[in-house]
C-alpha cells in the first residue's frame, strides 16, 4: 500500500516543483484576462487568438524539448533552462504597456512552460512503473493543482487589498519560481537506463534517435495514435480559462471573482487527480470508464456555465471543470507513457502536446469569435458538443479493443 501512496523521491520533488511553478503561473493568469481586455483594450476574439497562439507555441516547444531530452537521454537540463526563462519573463509583465509587448513576453513565458512540460512528464514516467503510473501522474497533477489553488487564494487576497495592483502581483510571482529552481537543482535527478551485463550501453547518436523515433509509426504503436486522435477531438472543446473567468465576471458583475473561480477549479482538480489515478492503477479496466466520466463532467460544467445566473452556479461549474482536468490530464498522460518505450517517451509526449496545441489554437479562436458575436455563453455549448463526440469515440475504441 505504501508503495502506491508514496511515489519515489524524485517524483515527489518534481511534484513540489510543479506546485511552486503553478503558484507563480496562477498569480499571473488570474489577472491576465481582465488586464488584457479592460486595461489594454483587447477584444474577446483577440483574446481567443492571443491565448490560442501562445498555447500553440507552448505545445510546439514541447515537441523539441521531448526530442532533445530523448536524444541526450537527460530531462533535468531542459527543466532548468525552462524555469530560468520563466523567472526572467515574469517581472517583465510589470513593465508591459501594450498588447504587443505583453504578447511577446507572454509568448516567451509559455514557450518556457512548454519546454519544461515534456521532460517533467517523462521523468514521472521514467521513475514510475507499469500499473502505478496513474497514481504517479495523479500525484504530480494534484500537487500542481494545489499550487494553482494556493496561487488563486493569494491572488484573491492581493486583488481585494486596496494597496495592491497588477505590477505587484507580476513581481511577486518571481518568488515561487526561484524556490522551484532550488529544489530542481538539488533534489531532482535523471534516471539512468538499466542495462544487463550482456548489454552495451549505446551512445546517443542522431542516427539512433531517428531509428527509435521512427518505430513509433509501426503498427504496434496504433494504441498511441488512437490516444492522440481521442485527445485531439476532446481538446477542441478545451477553451482557455480566460473565457471562464470573463464569463464569471459577466454573471457576477464582480471583477475580483475570477480569483474565486480559480480557487474552486483547482480545488476540484486537486481532489480528483490523485485518488482517481490511484484507483485506475488498482483496476486498469476502469481507466476508460474514468476517462469517459471526465468527458461527461466537462459537459456538465459547460452547461452550468451556459445556464448560470448566480455565484453558486458559477463556482459549481468551475469545480466541475477542475475535476475533469484532474481526471483527463493525468489519465491521458498515463496512457501515453504506457504506450511507448522509455527512450521514446519524450518524443511521444512532444507529439501529443503539439497535436493538442493545434486543437487549442483552433478552439480558442472559435470560442473568442462566438463570444464576440453571441451573448450568453454559447461558446460553452460548443465545448459540450466536442466532449459528447469524444465520449462516442471512446466507446467505439473501447468496444473494439479492451486493451485501449
Amino acid at each position: 500500500m505504501n508503495k502506491i501512496l508514496i511515489p519515489p523521491a524524485t517524483i515527489v520533488a518534481i511534484a513540489v516543483v510543479s506546485l511552486l511553478i503553478n503558484i507563480s503561473s496562477i498569480l499571473v493568469f488570474t489577472i491576465m484576462p481582465e488586464y488584457l481586455t479592460i486595461t489594454l483594450g483587447l477584444t474577446n476574439t483577440g483574446l481567443g487568438i492571443f491565448e490560442g497562439i501562445v498555447e500553440f507555441l507552448a505545445m510546439s516547444s514541447r515537441v523539441f524539448a521531448g526530442i532533445i531530452s530523448d536524444y541526450i537521454n537527460k530531462r533535468k537540463p531542459m527543466l532548468l533552462v525552462a524555469y530560468i526563462i520563466t523567472m526572467i519573463t515574469r517581472p517583465l509583465f510589470a513593465i508591459s504597456s501594450s498588447v504587443y509587448s505583453f504578447f511577446i513576453i507572454r509568448s516567451f513565458d509559455r514557450i518556457a512552460n512548454g519546454i519544461q512540460a515534456t521532460p517533467r512528464e517523462s521523468i514521472v514516467g521514467d521513475y514510475s512503473t507499469d500499473g502505478k503510473r496513474g497514481s504517479a501522474y495523479g500525484f504530480r497533477q494534484s500537487l500542481g493543482l494545489a499550487g494553482s489553488l494556493i496561487g488563486a487564494i493569494i491572488a484573491q487576497y492581493l486583488i481585494s487589498s486596496s494597496y495592491s495592483n497588477y505590477n505587484d502581483i507580476f513581481l511577486l510571482s518571481v518568488i515561487p519560481i526561484t524556490a522551484a529552481i532550488f529544489i530542481l537543482m538539488f533534489f531532482v535527478k535523471d534516471r539512468k537506463k538499466n542495462t544487463s551485463n550482456t548489454e552495451i550501453k549505446e551512445k546517443a547518436t542522431f542516427k539512433k534517435f531517428i531509428k527509435t523515433a521512427s518505430e513509433m509509426f509501426q503498427v504496434k504503436y496504433n494504441k498511441y495514435w488512437l490516444i492522440i486522435l481521442l485527445a485531439c477531438v476532446y481538446m477542441m472543446g478545451n477553451y482557455s480559462g480566460s473565457f471562464s473567468i470573463l464569463r464569471s465576471i459577466e454573471i457576477t458583475k464582480d471583477s475580483s471573482f475570477g480569483a474565486f473561480l480559480m480557487i474552486f477549479q483547482n480545488l476540484g482538480g486537486f481532489m480528483a487527480a490523485y485518488p482517481l489515478g490511484a484507483w485506475a492503477d488498482k483496476n486498469y479496466k476502469v481507466r476508460n470508464y474514468l476517462l469517459g466520466t471526465g468527458f461527461a463532467v466537462s459537459i456538465l460544467s459547460n452547461l452550468l456555465f451556459f445556464f448560470a445566473t448566480t455565484k453558486f452556479m458559477v463556482l459549481f461549474a468551475s469545480s466541475m471543470w477542475g475535476i475533469q482536468l484532474g481526471i483527463t490530464q493525468s489519465l491521458f498522460s498515463a496512457k501515453i507513457a504506457d504506450s511507448v518505450k522509455m527512450e521514446q517517451r519524450g518524443s511521444a509526449f512532444g507529439i501529443y502536446y503539439l497535436a493538442i496545441g493545434l486543437m487549442i489554437l483552433i478552439a480558442n479562436t472559435i470560442f473568442g469569435h462566438i463570444k464576440d458575436n453571441f451573448l450568453g455563453g454559447y461558446e460553452f455549448l460548443a465545448s459540450s458538443c466536442f466532449a459528447l463526440v469524444s465520449i462516442v469515440i471512446l466507446i467505439v475504441m473501447h468496444s473494439r479493443s479492451k486493451k485501449f
